[in-house]
């Protein structure tokens, strides 16, 4: 059931998370004794507690977005 909900969330076995950042070294497996959800990239789940995806594109995406909104003031310069 955990995973399930985990792919729902966009944590699949080989996600990376913020809280880590590594060569995705970790065992697949779940901690009964800790109540942990481990991918290859660190802990996904603990104690009722989801990590967050990590957003490999947001400086991409952050990058695009500045230079749409200078391209569109320079439109308006036109104008």
């Amino acid at each position: 059931m955990l995973w399930k909900e985990a792919n729902k969330r966009g944590l699949f076995e080989d996600t990376k998370i913020e809280a880590y950042l590594n060569q995705g070294e970790f065992e697949i497996m779940y901690d009964f004794n800790n109540d942990e959800l481990w991918n290859r990239n660190g802990c996904i789940y603990e104690k009722g507690q989801w990590a967050t995806p990590l957003d490999e594109n947001k400086e991409i995406k952050e990058t695009i977005s500045r230079l749409e909104k200078e391209l569109q003031e320079l439109k308006d310069k036109l104008k």
